[in-house]
């Protein structure tokens, strides 16, 4: 079961999922889920992208811990963290979205750092990249891995025995292919402040996930 997941450290720009999107060939890089580890993955953004890949309902395609030390870090816009997830349950994501934009702006705002805050966005990629299509296929034949996203599931639900409890996967047609977006405000802050404030948010992030 194939699906790829992008996410590397500094050598590759924000923005270089979408290139690999708008083809029907997996992008340089393409590993599967279970093979994912962390060496492929920013440092900052490990930890998240290993949890959302343990829910139930949401697979992880690209994502990026933020950049700021680059010297053109502001030019290329490569000042935000994102993870661009494909996702099987629209509300337990939507109520997932709706807990970081709660929580990860108020962590930020703790730091009290005088005139700094967190924009948090989210919205759709349009449908899943078609070089991804068969991995998810492979998903909507087995059954869901039940993960942090457990307390989205009814209390009657979790009283079943597994073999009950566990959700089948969608059709491939029936993801959703989203971004979220945790960007420091305002965006060309001092490299270090920025990468406080990212790893801030990409902890409530997280966290929001429990």
């Amino acid at each position: 079961m194939l699906a790829p997941d992008n996410a590397t450290g500094a050598g590759q720009g924000a923005g270089a999922e979408m290139t690999g999107a708008a083809t029907e060939s997996p992008p340089r890089g393409f590993v599967s889920w279970e093979d994912l580890d962390a060496p492929q993955l920013d440092p900052a953004v490990r930890p998240l992208v290993g949890a959302l890949n343990r829910t139930s309902w949401a697979r992880t395609v690209f994502s990026c811990a933020g950049h700021p030390e680059g010297p053109d870090s502001v030019a290329r816009g490569r000042r935000q963290a994102h993870v661009d997830v494909v996702v099987s349950d629209p509300t337990a994501w939507r109520a997932y979205v709706r807990r970081v934009k709660r929580a990860a702006p108020a962590a930020v705002r703790r730091l009290q750092i005088p005139g700094v805050r967190l924009r948090c966005a989210e919205g759709s990629l349009g449908p899943p990249p078609g070089w991804l299509q068969g991995a998810l296929a492979g998903l909507a034949a087995g059954p869901a891995t039940p993960g942090p996203g457990a307390a989205e599931t009814p209390w009657w639900r979790r009283l079943l025995p597994p073999s009950l409890s566990v959700a089948r996967r969608p059709p491939a047609g029936r993801w959703r292919y989203r971004r979220l977006v945790l960007e420091p405000v305002p965006y060309a802050l001092a490299p270090d402040v920025c990468r406080r404030v990212l790893d801030t948010a990409l902890a409530a992030a997280l966290d929001a996930l429990a």
